[in-house]
């Protein structure tokens, strides 16, 4: 009785440890933008060059996904989730020593590969050491856990460099994390029994590997996935800004708070969203309910002039906290995708997951973009017709993108949403339980 509650007490603690991993590689995840002026200055560098700084990280974080998946099934989460922290914790420090650009590329690169361990990892753990219905709840509490990085890695983190300086601030951040790793290390412990089962195809990787690409439930869910969290991505972490000052005529820092509003309600979102499907042992009802909210609450943000309603700056905000509220039913979708799976293919399946997740939302962020771009150049092509200095008029006024514009790019948001509408009737309801 003893011994069961000990082992009951260090799987809570490692849970907590490897959420603590995801909550603070986010931060430090989103935190350069915060530097990009900073950086811009100190190494003489244009737009194209810092934004290769973010880019970089990405690139190796979703090729990451699938290998992630793969690895913690086979060897578990104890070694890889510390090995990873304590690399990161390296790259951060490197980051903090860089003389030139090409060695933050490098840096973040790293930051990638590893922190891609930090939410399947966690997850993994999840899988392995509680039962079925406590999933959606705690990889709720993960995933809001990070929603929280992303708000600290804005106006807290801009302080912090203030404060202390940039070069300071990662070197002790890559201190925390070495540190952390440690711990891990010491804390976390494997199930045996899941990563090394008693049936001759969970020892073959490939053999793993088609048994989950291969199922329709799969697609299903991951595609739901990418469709609900995609407008999240193109709207609050790219476009959103640049639209809220459009339609409201407000300050950059004033358009920035509004959006962040949509992380807050998923910080809060996340775990509750997690606990009602939990609670209530229905995933899909939870997954299409929120689908409709979502869906609604964008065309009002989007389209308040169609409705003939006009919203103040503290009723957008609002919207855009109860949306991201909604947008939470990620979490009992990442549930659904462990749950028609055997465990020992768990991480696997969260990895292939969290791949579409945010895949479908990277590509979509161009794609809005070179809607606008084209908007813009055919009105000024228009223009040009009329307007002998055309190349005058390109010259100072391509970048200038109107509501319309926006209202245009943006239908792709709202159709996202009756996607994922369509989709949870070919998604199956598991009930909170796991096929073994």
């Amino acid at each position: 009785m003893v011994i069961g509650k000990k082992i009951q007490i260090i799987s809570w603690v490692a849970w907590i440890l490897g959420s603590s991993f995801f909550l603070t590689e986010y931060f430090v995840r989103v935190s350069v933008g915060v530097l990009s002026t900073t950086l811009f200055n100190e190494f003489n560098a244009n737009a194209t060059a810092i934004g290769l700084l973010s880019a970089y990280f990405y690139y190796s974080y979703i090729t990451m996904q699938i290998p992630v998946g793969v690895l913690v099934d086979r060897f578990g989460a104890r070694f890889l989730l510390s090995f990873a922290t304590i690399i990161f914790g390296a790259a951060c420090i490197l980051f903090s020593h860089m003389s030139v650009l090409s060695q933050g590329y490098l840096a973040r690169f790293i930051m990638g590969l590893v922190g891609a361990f930090a939410f399947v990892g966690t997850l993994k753990l999840i899988t392995e050491n509680f039962p079925a219905n406590k999933f959606a709840i705690l990889a709720g509490i993960t995933q809001g856990g990070g929603m929280v990085g992303a708000i600290i890695g804005a106006a807290p983190m801009a302080y912090l460099f203030t404060k202390f300086g940039w070069r300071l601030s990662f070197a002790s951040f890559g201190m925390i994390f070495i540190a952390l790793g440690i711990i891990m290390y010491m804390v976390i412990r494997d199930n045996k029994s899941i990563i090394k089962p008693n049936n001759k195809s969970a020892n073959n990787i490939f053999t793993d590997l088609k048994t989950v690409l291969s199922s329709r439930q799969t697609w299903f869910t991951c595609i739901f996935l990418g469709l609900m969290y995609g407008p999240t991505e193109v709207f609050g972490e790219e476009w959103g800004t640049m639209f809220c000052r459009a339609a409201s005529k407000l300050s950059i820092e004033h358009a920035a708070l509004q959006v962040s509003f949509i992380f807050a309600g998923m910080a809060i979102g996340c775990p509750l969203v997690g606990y009602i499907s939990d609670h209530f042992k229905n995933r899909v009802t939870v997954m299409r309910i929120t689908s409709v909210i979502c869906f609604v609450l964008i065309l009002l943000v989007i389209y308040p002039n169609v409705f003939n309603i006009h919203f103040g700056y503290n009723a957008v905000c609002g919207l855009l906290f109860i949306y991201g509220i909604s947008n939470s039913a990620i979490i009992p979708a990442y549930a659904v995708a462990t749950e028609v799976h055997s465990r020992h293919v768990s991480g696997i399946a969260i990895g292939v997951a969290n791949m579409v997740t945010v895949l479908i939302g990277a590509l979509l962020i161009p794609v809005v973009g070179n809607i606008m771009d084209i908007l813009v150049n055919k009105s000024l092509f228009l223009h040009a017709i009329k307007n002998h200095n055309a190349l005058h008029i390109i010259k100072h006024t391509a970048s200038t993108y109107t509501l319309n514009d926006f209202a245009v790019a943006f239908s792709l948001l709202p159709i996202c949403f009756v996607l994922c509408f369509v989709l949870t009737f070919f998604i199956k309801e598991t009930h909170c339980v796991a096929v073994d």
